[in-house]
């Protein structure tokens, strides 16, 4: 069965969320997966802790729902559009 969506609302401060968020790169333990980008698990667990989960079996290692992310990006992006237009207009 599907899931059913409520409680929906407009996250508050996106860009506040996203400057505590670190973009990096990384190279895995496992020789094989080579490298990667991405974020810190721990860091996205302090502001949107229902991104992350423990990953079961091992100490330390978490997983991220990177699908989480993009709401966040897209609002933060509305509002830098929203502050660049403000400063558009009050130069005019």
């Amino acid at each position: 069965s599907n899931p059913i969506v409520i409680n929906v609302n407009i996250l508050k401060n996106p860009l506040s969320i996203l400057d505590s968020l670190r973009g990096v790169s990384f190279d895995w333990k496992d020789k094989k997966h080579g490298s990667s980008v991405g974020l810190i698990a721990q860091d996205v667990e302090k502001v949107l802790p229902n991104l992350v989960k423990d990953h079961e079996g091992l100490t330390n290692h978490k997983t991220l729902n990177y699908n989480g992310i993009i709401g966040l990006l897209v609002e933060s992006i509305k509002e830098l559009k929203n502050e660049v237009e403000s400063l558009k207009n009050s130069k005019s």
